[in-house]
């Protein structure tokens, strides 16, 4: 094979893959847009509100010895300024 060959050998289309994630969605996405939803604006959102969520359990499982600690103090101690609550 030449490099003519290779160059004028005819040109296959891309290969067959599965549906992914924006193809298993399109049926949602056109339900919601048949009843008159931004689907885009959902997905944003529940994106923005997945990823607050997994950074707020991932910096209270960072900081899960420091909360442990301060309730061992405060049991052992009592809260700060215990005195003046008027509660």
């Amino acid at each position: 094979m030449t490099s003519n060959d290779f160059l004028n050998a005819p040109t296959t289309s891309q290969p067959a893959r599965s549906a992914g994630f924006a193809e298993a969605q399109a049926p949602f996405v056109q339900e919601a847009r048949s009843l008159g939803l931004d689907a885009d604006a959902i997905a944003a959102a529940a994106l923005k509100q997945a990823i607050g969520d997994e950074k707020a359990r991932r910096w209270n499982e960072e900081h899960r010895e420091a909360f442990a600690a301060w309730d061992r103090w405060v049991e052992e101690n009592g809260l700060p300024l215990e005195e003046h609550r008027m509660f």
